[in-house]
């Protein structure tokens, strides 16, 4: 780079996003930061990253859980006048859903600018992006907001996919409010501790409009996707953690009716003595 100014060529945006590619493919992330750094903050003859340059910068940052500093060069972009499309606003999100416990806090408030960010237009657009959606998902249940997340599933116009179904389940499994979603699904426990719904048992289960694939992942942006097995398998997990909440309360019960009789048979006896 340093050789090409010397030579009165000046470096663009091309220029920059093929270095950050060429890290992105040995998995060098802080030389991606210097590349940015030299080339977009160099005076008169700096470029300007563009949103294509974010999202090869978060692709590159978010593995090794340096999420908040590619926020924070989207912030530096933004400013500059870069606008944001949904690729980069995906790839952005899931690597602030990578960063260290201790930043899941941070990392929140920041997706909760870039949710914000671009308007009404854009939020919009973002719940309709299953890549968006499942993304802010994760970072705000892992900075401990459940309901946030659970809004960020419900901001999403139906039909909702198997991904984020998939990953509401998951998120609400982790956080033990499985029943919450099975109810919601029109699942019930019989008798005999299996899941049944109007439609039979858990194998015939299809959330209200199912979809077989995601569908509205952005391109360029890989998207988890959940299976019809993969889907029922996640119910049947939540399936047997509300089975075993219920076990555990039964349990509490009859212990406490046993301790119950124990007090009065105790009281019995003095009365008699």
């Amino acid at each position: 780079m340093l050789q090409m100014r010397s030579q009165g060529v000046r470096p663009d945006t091309y220029t920059l996003n093929a270095l950050l590619r060429a890290c992105r493919a040995r998995c060098r992330p802080y030389r991606a930061l210097a590349h940015l750094r030299i080339l977009t903050k160099g005076g008169a003859q700096a470029c300007r990253a563009d949103a294509a340059s974010l999202t090869l910068l978060s692709s590159c940052l978010g593995p090794p859980g340096l999420g908040m500093r590619a926020l924070k060069e989207a912030r530096y972009a933004a400013r500059a006048g870069a606008a944001l499309d949904l690729s980069s606003r995906a790839m952005l999100l899931r690597a602030c859903s990578a960063v260290a416990p201790h930043e899941a806090a941070a990392a929140r408030e920041g997706a909760l600018w870039l949710w914000a960010e671009g308007g009404d237009t854009v939020r919009s657009s973002q719940c309709y992006d299953d890549a968006c959606v499942l993304g802010m998902m994760r970072v705000l249940a892992r900075a401990g907001d459940l309901d946030g997340a659970r809004q960020v599933f419900e901001s999403q116009p139906p039909p909702h996919s198997a991904a984020a179904w998939g990953e509401m389940l998951r998120l609400e499994q982790e956080h033990g409010r499985s029943g919450l979603v099975l109810g919601e699904l029109g699942v019930e426990v019989d008798k005999d501790g299996v899941a049944v719904t109007a439609g039979g048992k858990l194998g015939t289960l299809r959330p209200p409009g199912w979809v077989e694939d995601a569908g509205r992942g952005s391109e360029g942006v890989s998207l988890p996707t959940v299976t019809t097995a993969g889907m029922e398998a996640a119910l049947r997990g939540a399936q047997e953690a509300l089975r075993r909440g219920e076990a555990a309360e039964a349990e509490a019960e009859e212990a406490e009716a046993a301790e119950g009789r124990r007090t009065a048979e105790a009281a019995e006896a003095r009365a008699d003595d």
